[in-house]
């Protein structure tokens, strides 16, 4: 059995930060969002999939202070990758407005890179694109490059933005190997843990959610535990399973 603990967790909409535009059936794009100061003369105008990957990141920059910037890593796992830019960038070579040269960004891992750029990370910096992954196995990989002491802190995120654009969310989690540090939110990683089975309370955010995009529904159940958001839920310990057979994690 291995521990690890949740420093932090943040959510931010293609409205900014805060949980509330997740209700919205269509948000407004902060056109501040695609520019973040942090990004400033490192990168030009980013596209939503990766501002909604940098917006949280600097939430975390408080917290992850105290650990070495060559330690601490981030994986995001993302439906689509960074495909609409991808695409955007294409249609602008179809109508000669662009390059083809000029782009030269990785655009799978590209979330992570501007992520870690905005920071100036250097730990491990992955992009897990695919609908089917889960926010459990995403946390997984992380506590196993903590365990491997690749890294002394993780930031776990998963990005999705609908077909449209008009609705996005980000959920981010910053994790660290439990002995450490006592402060955050308990996370257990065993096989064995059936007895800590919990029903996890519905809500209108996440009901908003599993209509927009539900494989980001498990991320968000955990920012809400961690977060605390309304107390009246009581939230109780609740666990969360590897659809691969990777492990199972159960949160205290």
């Amino acid at each position: 059995m291995t521990k690890y603990r949740i420093l932090k967790s943040s959510v931010s909409t293609l409205e900014g930060y805060g949980i509330e535009g997740i209700l919205h059936k269509s948000q407004n794009i902060d056109k501040t969002i695609l520019q973040p100061h942090k990004l400033r003369g490192l990168s030009p105008k980013i596209d939503p999939a990766s501002a909604l990957s940098v917006l949280p990141i600097i939430e975390h920059e408080m917290i992850l202070s105290h650990f070495t910037p060559e330690k601490i890593g981030i994986i995001i796992g993302t439906r689509l990758g960074n495909h609409q830019m991808a695409r955007s960038y294409s249609e602008k070579i179809r109508r000669k407005a662009a390059s083809p040269s000029t782009y030269s960004v990785s655009g799978y891992n590209m979330c992570a890179g501007l992520s870690a750029l905005s920071e100036k990370y250097k730990g491990p910096s992955v992009v897990l694109p695919g609908k089917q992954i889960s926010f459990c196995e995403i946390l997984i990989l992380g506590m196993n490059y903590l365990s491997r002491n690749d890294a002394e802190a993780m930031l776990i995120g998963q990005v999705d933005i609908t077909d449209n654009g008009d609705w996005g969310l980000g959920i981010f989690v910053s994790i660290i190997a439990s002995d450490s540090c006592k402060d955050g939110i308990s996370l257990t990683i065993d096989n064995n843990l059936d007895s800590y089975i919990a029903e996890f309370p519905d809500c209108k955010f996440l009901q908003a959610v599993r209509e927009k995009s539900p494989q980001l529904e498990e991320a968000l159940k955990i920012h809400l535990y961690c977060s605390d958001y309304d107390a009246s839920a009581n939230f109780a310990p609740f666990q969360m399973y590897s659809k691969i057979g990777m492990g199972k994690i159960y949160l205290s």
